[in-house]
Order: structure tokens, then sequence, then C-alpha cells
């Protein structure tokens, strides 16, 4: 009994320390693997779920080998007192035995066959230990290795995919950069042209106030002329009706001429007046036609300027929508794209 109970607690430490070196293997062959670049990427989807239940799988072995190591160490420790009882009743009984051998001339004889017997039956389990570690080794190490190919394999068409699609990014990412520096230039070309036809509205406003408000100082200073003519007219039914007794009031010729402004007779005065008038008044018409041709054409100018606004607005929007779509896409509406860009607005 006492060497089945010591054999039995050195088979339990010997499958500790071999279950401790186990698990350091272990623990080396899940570094080397995470060390490895092909076992980078994390399983994904159904892989995934199998790896999940494979590792499941495990966990429960694993509980269960921790559950029956808990029950071997209860029974290593009931063993151990088991054992010291006994180890007690062995030194007496050895005792006895070497008093014995003793008086019998054979001395150590007991203790040298128990010695070899318990050599042999240790050589036999290690080898039995170590046969099994090595065959679990070498399946672990064949399944890790499996399980890589398996990988590398389901992996392989989505990492070609992905180069694919990395490659795609980068011509599409060169389309859209050159695509919004043109959008940029037709953005910068069309505002400065804005501010420009803005400054010409702004500028033909002013001139067309300024020559209104000619036209209306010429138009008042027609009215003063109509009523200097009239009284001209008057002044020349009252002339030629009987001034002639007049001369004796005391004016004298001189006087008369500095009067009319050095014409001879009031008549002549009135008519430079008259005609400086006219040639006025003929200037601020002409000048009155030239504005109100130029406010009309302005005018429709503005007007064909606010329709197209609203017409490179409406194809800036179509722009940025078809980009937007592109982008959604993953770079398969590029045609599209390049269509909608080479359409372009022609002003005469």
């Amino acid at each position: 009994i006492a060497n089945k109970k010591s054999a039995t607690a050195d088979k339990l430490r010997e499958s500790m320390a071999a279950l401790d070196a186990i698990k350091a293997q272990h623990a080396q062959v899940l570094a080397a693997i995470q060390a490895n670049p092909a076992t980078a990427n994390m399983p994904r989807g159904d892989d995934f779920k199998a790896y999940v239940a494979d590792l499941r799988t495990k966990s429960n072995a694993f509980k269960a080998k921790r559950a029956a190591l808990a029950a071997l160490s209860g029974e290593l420790a009931v063993a151990q007192r088991t054992r010291d009882i006994l180890v007690q009743r062995k030194q007496a009984a050895d005792r006895q035995l070497q008093a014995l051998e003793q008086r019998h001339g054979v001395s150590g004889l007991r203790t040298t066959r128990t010695t070899l017997e318990h050599v042999s039956e240790r050589k036999g389990d290690v080898d039995a230990t170590k046969a099994n570690v090595v065959e679990d080794l070498a399946g672990l190490v064949q399944t890790l290795i499996k399980a890589v190919a398996d990988k590398k394999a389901v992996l392989a068409p989505k990492i070609a995919e992905l180069k694919a699609l990395r490659a795609s990014l980068g011509e599409v990412e060169g389309q859209h950069a050159e695509m919004k520096r043109g959008y940029d230039a037709v953005v910068l070309a069309l505002e400065t042209e804005i501010h420009q036809l803005q400054s010409d509205v702004r500028g033909m406003r002013s001139s067309v106030q300024q020559d209104t408000s000619k036209w209306h100082a010429v138009t008042h200073e027609l009215g003063v002329v109509e009523v200097q003519m009239d009284t001209v007219l008057q002044e020349m039914k009252a002339y030629i009706g009987g001034g002639g007794g007049a001369g004796g009031a005391g004016e004298s010729e001189e006087s008369l001429l500095r009067a009319k402004g050095g014409f001879k007779t009031w008549r002549d005065m009135y008519q430079r007046k008259i005609l400086e008038a006219e040639a006025a008044a003929r200037q601020a018409k002409e000048q009155l036609r030239q504005v109100t041709e130029k406010h009309d054409v302005n005018l429709v100018q503005v007007h064909l300027f606010g329709q197209m606004r609203g017409v490179m607005q409406a194809r800036i929007a179509a722009n940025r929508k078809a980009m937007e779509r592109a982008e959604r896409s993953g770079g398969q509406r590029a045609d599209e794209i390049v269509s909608v860009n080479e359409q372009r607005l022609v002003i005469s």
C-alpha cells in the first residue's frame, strides 16, 4: 500500500510537471502564431463563429480537467496524510526488517530491491508520459498549421480584392482632386465675373441717374426758355404795336445796348438765346436717347445674368450630386462624373 501511495503521489507530481511543461510549450506556440503576420487578421463571420465554438469546446474540456485536477488535489491531501501514517509504519517495519537482515547477515537487501523496482516503474511511467506529451504536441502543431493554412486560403481572395479596391481608391482620389481643382477654378472665374458685372451694373445705374438728373434739368431749362420766349413775343408785339414815342423818357442809347447784351434789338438777343436753348435741348434729348437705349440694354444684360447665375447654380448642384453618388458607389460612376463635368455653358 505504501508503495502504491508513493507511486501515485509521484505520478501526480510528474503529471503536474508535464502539464506545466505542455502549457509553457502551448504558450510558446501561441506566441509564435501571433507573431506571424499571416495571423494578424482576426476571423470574421462564420469562421469566427466556428472559432468561438471550438474555443468553447476547449474551454469546457479545460474546466473538466481543472475539476478533475481539483479532485486529484483533494485525493492528494488524503493520500499525503495516509502516506505519512504509512511512512511511520513503514519506518517501524523497516527497522524491524533491518534488525532481521542484520541477524541473518543480508543487510540492505530489501532496500536495494525496492529501489530497483521503483526506478524501473518510474522509467516506464516517464517513457509513457513522454510519448503521450510528444504525440499531443505533434497533434496540436498539425492542427495549428492546418488552421493557419485554412485562414490564408480563406483570406487570399479578400486580400486580393482589398488590393484592387485600394488601387481603385487611389484612382478615384486622383480624379476627385483634379475635378475639385477644375471646380474651384470655375467657381473663382464665376465669382470674378459676377463681381465685375455687379460693378458694371452699379456704374450704369449711377450713369442713368446722372443722365436722368440732367434730363430733368434740361426740361426745366426748356420750360424757362419757353417762358422767356413768351415774354419776348409779348415784347415784340408791344414793340411793333407802337413804341416809337417812348424814346423821350430819358434813357440813353448806350444804356439800352448794355441792357440788350450788345445786340441792337431785343429780337436779336432773344433769337440768339432761343437758338442756344434749342441746341441745348437737342443735346439733352440726344443724351436722354442714349441713356434710354443703354438703360434697356443694361436691364436685359442684368436679366440675362440672373438667368445665367441660376443655370450655373443648377449645374454646380448637379455636379455635387454626381460626385456624392460617385463617392457612395465606390468609383463605379466615374464615367458619369466625367460626362457631367465635360458639359459647358457657352455665353456669347
